[in-house]
């Protein structure tokens, strides 16, 4: 990406009245939290900048650097977490009809609202009982290794892969999934994984989507729109 292209960026940004500092050409933690602001739809704040200092020397080192491949990473992130609000999964799900669909561990409406009336964890304990590498409803792990970060890391051998790729021990402490450091991190390397970049590069928000989602691909037309509005900015 040219200096042209990222000083045209931090002046629309300064435009819209965020404050970004100066027009210098460089794609850093301000700019980034200028970005992030404009994406969430609000000014920059404590959390949007806590974000963008974790978030920009992952894209760098990354290679998330065009427009295009800042405008998928960023608009994924953003809708994942419901503008950098929410960062782990909601599990306090109401109606047993919205449960009993997304779920095969739950058998039945009658199921479903006995989940509900339990709580949280006895939820996570049965959605996420016995799929990659949990144990059983009783051992916990559905809830302990719920989703957790920007890209929503879910289930014990996940936990397990990313904790030997980034040398943090995540399947000992799933929590630490929930630091901003170590947050940015896991979503640099999952997009890594994926190879996401070349998807991005093709504008294939649908790909993008299903490599983050799986085929259901909830929440694609926030996705695209989330990412035009980026590439609307670039241009």
């Amino acid at each position: 990406m040219t200096l042209a292209i990222i000083m045209a960026l931090q002046t629309a940004l300064l435009a819209l009245k965020f404050d970004i500092g100066k027009i210098d050409g460089d794609l850093g933690p301000k700019t980034l939290a200028g970005l992030l602001a404009y994406l969430a739809g609000r000014a920059i704040d404590v959390q949007i900048r806590t974000y963008a200092d974790a978030l920009a020397p992952e894209m760098k080192a990354r290679g998330i650097n065009t427009p295009l491949r800042i405008a998928h990473f960023l608009a994924t992130i953003i809708h994942e977490t419901a503008g950098l609000t929410r960062f782990e999964e909601n599990l306090a799900y109401s109606k047993p009809e919205r449960l009993d669909a997304l779920f095969s561990n739950v058998k039945g409406l009658a199921h479903a609202a006995s989940l509900i009336k339990a709580g949280v964890i006895a939820i996570g304990n049965c959605i996420y009982a016995g799929r990659g590498g949990n144990g059983d409803e009783s051992s916990g792990d559905g809830y302990r290794f719920r989703g957790r970060g920007p890209f929503q890391l879910t289930l014990r051998d996940n936990y397990r892969m990313m904790a030997a790729k980034l040398n943090v021990p995540l399947e000992v402490d799933p929590d630490l999934a929930l630091r901003p450091e170590i947050s940015a991190r896991i979503a640099g390397q999952y997009w890594a994984d994926k190879s996401l970049n070349k998807f991005a590069d093709l504008g294939a928000s649908d790909t993008i989507r299903a490599r983050v989602n799986g085929t259901a691909m909830a929440g694609l037309s926030d996705c695209q729109r989330l990412a035009d509005k980026v590439l609307k900015l670039f241009n």
